[in-house]
């Protein structure tokens, strides 16, 4: 009984610290990523990326006076979606919104927007955002993949995903 207490310890323990976490003291959130993805920060728009293969999941903070004081509830109107739809529709081709709406992501309300596209001619792409509304800033929490390997990736990318949280 105890080397199988042992041996569950010991897989529990390499699962644990095999991840690495992101902290961000300037906008107040962590989120863990597994060690065997590679991690970009502070590329372009986006504080920080994880990458592994065709698969990722990043994080774009803006402070905007327009999001000072509210909520998502708030923020997210038919206008939000509207440019959201403006906006993915000039990058992609064949955009096919799955699901929009408020919604809970870990706990706080946001704003979820997913929707598959073609990325290339012979890619299809699978996305979804989910938008929060912290501290006067917009999160925007995003996984993407394409759609052949979106279901080997899938429990990992939410994992990432539910591993976020504001920590101010």
């Amino acid at each position: 009984m105890k080397l199988i207490l042992f041996i569950v310890l010991f897989i529990l323990s390499g699962t644990l610290f095999s991840q690495q976490e992101y902290i961000s003291n300037t906008n107040g959130f962590k989120i863990t990523f597994p060690t065997d993805w590679e991690l970009e920060k502070n590329s372009g728009s986006m504080e920080i990326k994880g990458k592994s293969g065709v698969s990722d999941v990043y994080l774009v903070v803006k402070e905007h006076r327009d999001f000072k004081n509210k909520t998502i509830s708030e923020v997210a109107n038919d206008d939000f979606r509207n440019a959201l739809l403006e906006q993915y529709s000039s990058l992609f081709d064949n955009l096919s919104v799955t699901n929009s709406g408020l919604t809970t992501f870990n706990g706080y309300d946001a704003y979820g927007f997913s929707y598959t596209c073609d990325l290339f001619s012979d890619i299809k792409l699978v996305s979804t955002h989910y938008f929060l509304v912290h501290s006067s800033r917009l999160f925007a929490v995003t996984a993407s993949s394409t759609t052949d390997q979106y279901p080997k990736d899938e429990k990992t990318i939410n994992d990432v995903l539910s591993s976020f949280v504001f920590t101010d």
